[in-house]
């Protein structure tokens, strides 16, 4: 796994390489900030690292690596960073993994029932929580009605899939993002039409409405979707795209319909086949991880807009065809 510090503009410092497990696949850090979690499709556990506040260096915990179902995918807390949940791309395993988070050190606990079926046959390879804490919202990557609700036991992170899901027919649901107004709900559809498929959510039962206008056009072969803090905008890595020049699609939202607005200049180069993108929390940088070539790129972010315009220096060179992208902290 590699780590950059970021510079004032954006551009990132040459990286450091930390071991992980086998076949690192997802990135995420602790909604506290302490702890960053590597998902090891692989190996089939849970890299847990210490992040040094003062200059974000890492130590993985002795306790580290935690053991999980079959190829994990992807991973998800819930806002207050008490559960952790895992998706799987394994049809034999067809479930959601979930464990509680101490707080004070990091390590995992499996949930009692853990993992949580989904379907049979699924691989429900994308997770994401919803702002409340409430619900976790699942993408299986086959084509069909597979965007997948389940309701979070607030005491302990038990899942129920909730009445009438599976909501809605998406080609591939290969990553999912639960709007930050708690309204909205986007998954990326990787097979034709590629593009993010968008749903109302009912705040109050966690249920799916297929939203007007989707789904909205993306590049090829949508690997992930992601946003900013705000809910202004919405991104898509197209981790199709070998030519280096229409590799991430940016979107306008509508805060009252939730319906997607290319934004000026999209799709926007990245080298080839950026599959992982995040937006920091100050919504001024932007990256992109490109597994074809090694790289990250990196951009700044249009304040009015969300168009991204490439930093000096990009892109920067990572390990090996780089799958996720997290930034931890807000940059100076």
């Amino acid at each position: 796994m590699s780590f950059f510090t970021i510079n004032a503009n954006g551009s990132l410092n040459a990286a450091i390489n930390y071991n992980v497990g086998t076949s690192p696949r997802f990135v995420i850090v602790h909604p506290a900030g302490r702890f960053l979690y590597v998902a090891n499709h692989g190996s089939a556990n849970i890299s847990v690292l210490e992040i040094t506040q003062a200059t974000g260096a890492l130590t993985t915990l002795t306790s580290s690596p935690f053991a999980t179902s079959a190829n994990p995918y992807s991973l998800a807390f819930d806002p207050q960073g008490r559960f952790l949940f895992v998706g799987h791309e394994s049809a034999a395993v067809a479930a959601v993994s979930a464990y509680t988070v101490n707080a004070a050190s990091g390590e995992l606990t499996q949930v009692a029932g853990s993992p949580f079926t989904v379907a049979a046959g699924s691989t429900p390879v994308a997770v994401h929580v919803d702002p409340t804490g409430n619900f976790l919202y699942v993408g299986s990557s086959q084509s069909g009605a597979n965007a997948h609700t389940f309701a979070i036991n607030q005491g302990s992170g038990a899942l129920t899939q909730i009445a009438g899901s599976p909501f809605g027919t998406i080609n591939d649901a290969i990553s999912v993002f639960a709007h930050p107004s708690g309204k909205f709900v986007y998954y990326a559809q990787y097979f034709a039409p590629t593009g993010a498929v968008g749903f109302s959510r009912n705040s109050v039962s966690g249920a799916l409405s297929l939203m007007s206008g989707s789904p909205f056009a993306a590049g090829l072969a949508p690997g992930f979707i992601t946003g900013d803090v705000y809910g202004r905008f919405v991104y898509v890595a197209n981790s199709g795209d070998i030519s280096g020049t229409a590799g991430i699609s940016g979107f306008s939202v509508n805060s009252a319909t939730g319906e997607l607005t290319p934004m000026p200049g999209s799709p926007f180069a990245a080298t080839q086949n950026p599959i992982g993108f995040a937006v920091d929390e100050t919504v001024r940088f932007a990256y992109a991880a490109n597994t074809g070539t090694g790289h990250v790129t990196a951009y700044a972010i249009d304040a009015g807009t969300g168009a991204l315009t490439t930093v000096a220096g990009s892109p920067f060179t990572a390990g090996t065809s780089p799958n996720a992208v997290t930034v931890a902290g807000s940059n100076p």
